[in-house]
């Protein structure tokens, strides 16, 4: 999701969940308009976290 302010493009929101883990992102400054242009970034580390032992 993009966010506005006086007309100009401020970042991305991104919320991914997956059984119990939660991940919250924010980007200020720079947007991506398709989303496989970020999946190759966030894909790896998503994938690490679920190799975490859980609470």
């Amino acid at each position: 999701m993009k966010r506005k302010r006086d007309g100009a493009l401020l970042g991305n929101m991104l919320i991914a969940r997956k059984g119990n883990l939660s991940v919250f992102l924010v980007f200020v400054g720079i947007f991506f308009e398709d989303p496989e242009s970020i999946r190759g970034l966030l894909e790896p580390k998503l994938k690490a976290a679920e190799r975490l032992p859980g609470p």
